[in-house]
């Protein structure tokens, strides 16, 4: 019995490589010190409730 070649496109390696990238990215977060995680998080609480309030940035506009 012979092996099966599947033909891999560049299209799906493309695909592959974000894929990777992104997991890559994750796993830079774990190494960050929880002090740093914390103000990421006040900082994208604070950009997602401005998003809910579009009044409030043209009033400080």
């Amino acid at each position: 019995m012979q092996a099966i070649k599947p033909e891999i496109l560049p299209e799906i390696l493309i695909l592959i490589g974000e894929i990777d990238e992104f997991k890559g990215g994750w796993r830079a977060y774990q190494n960050l010190a929880p002090e740093r995680l914390e103000a990421l998080r006040r900082v994208a609480t604070v950009e997602s409730v401005d998003l809910l309030h579009p009044y409030r940035r043209r009033e400080t506009d």
